[in-house]
This record gives structure tokens, sequence and C-alpha cells, in this order.
């Protein structure tokens, strides 16, 4: 739509410029009559003139304001654990949303070691990092509540990058010296009546199918301004969400670039949609990965 509109303003310039050119060239004397009313009339000129500009500068602040809204809701929504690429365990997308421990994928630190090193991707990523989606039931004793919440397991270094518009309200975010700290949606500490070093016990089914426990405290909380999400969301370490689960395995694998452009990261997503991409190998994941980009 930006284009559009982008190419109808300079249509609407060369059409202004070669009426002026075909006015001087062909009938000056109009030219010179116009120029005289100008000055002429100046107090009415003047108003004229002001309500060019100040529509002019109304209708360049409102794209800017619209361009923001879409970059915001855009750069919000990669960052929000979502990242430019995902990559899955093929068949997931047919089957695994149902059961995504079913679906993991083994060799997580092969395949981003060779992202990483990969000639071709490397100037263009920013991180890779694995994930690990699971949901359970989450209790507060103290208060005696307990709630669903849908959790993922996520590296604590990649977490500053990938949830950098989170807000934290309360506490701090995710660190790789405390495995057991948790960060937690500030709808679900509502619910949960927890607030910062409170503990709570999470319930979750392994790949096997048992039952897992395990106890936590609460590190921080953090809003993302999306009210489904923060009503649901806990993010742990990613080993501790392994351990949790006994379990070496990823749901998925987020690339996370330095730029979101039009050639790049939108149109590798929408073309993994399209066409429900996903890998076995590692080098079909590069493959994947360099098509995409």
């Amino acid at each position: 739509m930006n284009h559009l509109l982008a190419w109808l303003a300079n249509l609407i310039a060369v059409y202004a410029l070669i009426l002026i050119r075909w006015t001087i060239v062909r009938r000056p004397t109009d030219l010179a009559y116009a120029f005289s009313n100008l000055f002429r009339q100046k107090r009415r000129s003047l108003v004229t003139l002001s309500s060019i500009v100040l529509g002019g500068v109304a209708i360049f602040l409102f794209g800017g304001f619209v361009d923001y809204s879409f970059w915001s809701l855009r750069e919000q929504t990669i960052r929000t654990n979502l990242g430019h690429v995902q990559i899955y365990k093929k068949g997931y997308l047919a089957s695994g949303k149902a059961t995504p421990l079913k679906y993991g994928i083994a060799d997580y630190e092969g395949i981003r070691r060779m992202l990483m090193e990969d000639p071709i991707l490397q100037p263009l990523i920013k991180t890779v990092t694995g994930q690990l989606a699971f949901s359970g039931i989450v209790s507060n004793y103290d208060s005696g509540v307990s709630t669903f919440y849908t959790a993922v397991g996520i590296e604590p270094e990649s977490s500053l990058l990938l949830g950098s518009l989170d807000r934290i309200v309360l506490g701090s975010d995710l660190s790789r010296v405390d495995d057991t700290g948790a960060t937690i949606g500030s709808g679900l500490a509502r619910g949960l009546a927890v607030s910062y070093d409170s503990q709570i016990d999470m319930l979750a089914i392994n790949p096997a199918g048992g039952q897992n426990a395990m106890s936590a405290h609460v590190r921080g909380v953090m809003e993302s301004g999306i009210k489904d999400y923060d009503d649901r969301v806990l993010k742990m370490p990613l080993k501790t969400a392994q351990a949790l689960l006994e379990t070496k395995e990823v749901s998925k694998i987020i690339v996370l670039l330095n730029e979101t452009g039009p050639d790049g990261a939108g149109a590798g997503a929408d073309r993994a949609g399209d066409r429900g991409a996903g890998v076995a190998t590692r080098d079909e994941a590069v493959e994947l990965a360099r098509g995409f980009l």
C-alpha cells in the first residue's frame, strides 16, 4: 500500500512539472498573470499556502504513524519468541501440533553449529536458538491456586534477544546461573497470586507419556502487551525444561536475523507456511534456511 501511494505521489509530481513546463513555453502571459495575482492578494495567498503546508505535514505525520504501527507490530511478533524463521522436524506441521513432544529435534546442537558456521547464512543471522514448548498445570500451594500454563524452554542468552520487547515489570529475565528461576506473564502471576521469588510447582507430561513435576521460583514477571499470551506464558532455561521432560530434544529451532526485509525473512516464512517445510537431517536444515533467506 505504501509503495502504491509513493508511486501515485511521484506521478502527480511529474504531471505537475510537465504542466508547469508546458505553461511556461506555450502560455507565458497566463503565468505572469498568475504570479501577479499571488502578490496582489497577499493575505489570501498566505492562507492558501499555510493550508497546503499544514495538510502536507498532517499527511506525512499520519503516514509515519501508520508505518511505525506496522513496524512495531511486526517486530513485536518476531520478538515474542517467534523469530524470523522456525525449523521443525519433518511431519510436525501436518500432525505435530496436538503432540509436539513426539516431533522433537534430536540433533539441535549440530544443526545450530552448521547454521552459524555456514558462509552464506552467517552474515544474515543474529542468533540461532532451540526452544522446547510444552504445557501443563502450575500451582501455588501457598494460595491454593492451580491453573494451566504454556511454557517455553529457551536459552537465557537468546531470551534477551527474542524477548527484547517483553517488558519486565518485576524482578529480572532468565539467567544462566539460575536454573530454577522462571519468568512468567503478568496475567499468570495475578492468577496464581505470586510475586518475585515465590515458589511454584509445575506438572507436565513427558514424551513417554509419564507425568513429571518440578518446583521453581519466580525470577521475574513480564508483560508483552498481548493479554492471552501474558495469561499463560511461562519461560524457563532450556536445560531446566529438558530436565523436567526428561529429554534432550527441542521442539523447534528459531533463527533471528540481523534485519527484517521484504526479500529475507518475511518471504521465507511465508513459503515455509505454504509448503509445510520441515527437516530430517542437518544438511536439510541448512539447505532449507538458505532457500528461505
